[in-house]
């Protein structure tokens, strides 16, 4: 490499890193097994597949999950978080419904020897588009079994999509108001590409991308909170872009499509958080204004009476249950029949799960009373993007993505507000909020059983 070109790499790097930086501001080790269980398991599996759930008391329902790994080659990762283990215990992965009465037979099996952990397999999956998807729940093609060594299934799950499941709880979430409901998200939602190669060398998609699914897929799979961050060029011919710091990634429009559409097949409540403005805004209120003036004509229909107090039966009976907060205390103001005030994000700006982790329990221990969300991401430092000590944000987030779902499945999911993360499909971050908000309505910290 010559001398300028080496100049060149590094001087953008510096931007890249810095853009990153500033936007945000206002060690599991994994064990690759190959080894599928053999046809006399199979059978057994078979036999024992319809056996009821273990009768052990238990304070919280034993978990089973199937993760899309951020990883090169998105292999699929068993997830599991027990109270009990017993010697012997195992989990297998089918392509088929185990529980469908017809033979079925495991394509990945492996031993349990801890109450929580994650296995990758070598089976890869690649996310499934939008335009795949419908929007009812529906299981995607594997499905998970936690076994004990009596042949009971413990715990049972599919790889499967959730676009309906607020409205699915009404009975439990109704009387419950936004700012208690545990609602997963996702950071930096319009940051994606669904053609990325997680291998490319290209400097700006390994440190620029945080998700891998367009927005109406993350939306069907159950997120409920997009973080937005919006520049404005008036020179292009769409004004209005979505940007991980002062890289453009795609038209702010083809989000509000998205959102729009989803909105209006299933009356979910989603929050739209535009909550950075990178590029074109600053001191130019001007901006601001456009950019409202777009939203009114975008959103209005759906749009919510602003009320962070307010319950999810009151947004349902409104028949408006779009949120749009804003991260602009004069605009908000001056817009209150629209906008929504900021939700508060906690943003660590660590580099380790174990910072993450001392961070978010301070913040969990001092139960927040507004809108808060927690941005549970790790963040390169810019020696570590210059050194390729860290590789890329789909590495961080293979790294911590089982811990935040471990955390905030434990004791944090019972006052934290939003969870929002890199490369959701990652974690269990979905069923983990909808196990918890059945929780605060039933005033337990435990599953009632």
């Amino acid at each position: 490499m010559n001398a300028n070109r080496f100049y060149f790499i590094c001087f953008l790097t510096f931007i890249l890193y810095v853009s990153l930086t500033l936007h945000e501001i206002t060690d599991r080790s994994y064990k690759h097994d190959d080894w599928a269980g053999t046809s006399e398991i199979a059978d057994f599996l078979n036999r024992s597949i319809v056996a009821k759930l273990d009768d052990k008391r238990y304070c919280r329902a034993p978990r089973i999950a199937i993760f899309i790994s951020p990883h090169e080659h998105r292999y699929l990762q068993l997830y599991w978080d027990v109270e009990y283990v017993q010697e012997n215990d195992w989990i297998s992965l089918f392509k088929e419904d185990p529980q469908s009465g017809k033979e079925v037979f495991p394509i990945y099996t492996a031993e349990v020897k801890n109450t929580t952990g994650i296995i990758s397999t070598n089976i890869t999956k690649i996310p499934a588009s939008s335009e795949d998807l419908s929007f009812k729940s529906e299981c995607w093609g594997f499905w998970a079994v936690y076994f004990t060594i009596n042949g009971s299934a413990s715990a049972v799950s599919c790889l499967k999509t959730n676009p309906t499941w607020m409205n699915d709880m009404r009975s439990h979430l109704g009387n419950i108001q936004i700012k208690r409901i545990f609602i997963p998200g996702t950071h930096d939602s319009g940051s994606y590409s669904t053609t990325n190669e997680a291998s490319s060398l290209n400097v700006v998609e390994r440190f620029v991308f945080t998700q891998e699914e367009d927005v109406l897929s993350q939306l069907i799979h159950g997120i409920r909170y997009l973080d937005l961050r919006v520049s404005s060029n008036p020179h292009l011919t769409d004004r209005w872009w979505i940007n991980h710091g002062v890289v453009r990634i795609q038209p702010l429009k083809n989000i509000l499509n998205y959102v729009k559409k989803f909105v209006q097949k299933t009356k979910e409540i989603v929050i739209l958080d535009f909550h950075g403005f990178p590029a074109g805004f600053r001191y130019q209120l001007e901006s601001h204004t456009e950019l409202i003036n777009y939203l009114k004509s975008e959103l209005s229909e759906w749009a919510a009476i602003p009320n962070w107090n307010a319950t999810c039966n009151e947004l349902w009976n409104s028949n408006k249950t779009l949120i749009i907060s804003y991260n602009y205390e004069e605009i908000v103001k001056q817009n209150s029949n629209l906008l929504w005030t900021p939700v508060s994000h906690k943003w660590a700006n660590v580099q380790s799960n174990d910072e993450l982790k001392e961070y978010f329990t301070k913040i969990v221990e001092s139960r927040p009373s507004y809108s808060w969300a927690a941005m549970a991401e790790l963040t390169p430092t810019l020696w570590s993007i210059v050194t390729y000590k860290t590789n890329s944000l789909r590495e961080m987030a293979h790294n911590v993505n089982p811990h935040v779902t471990t955390w905030f499945r434990g004791i944090w999911g019972r006052t934290c507000n939003i969870v929002a993360v890199d490369f959701f499909r990652g974690t269990d971050i979905v069923e983990t909020a909808i196990e918890w908000n059945i929780r605060k309505t039933q005033r337990h910290i435990c599953d009632i059983h």
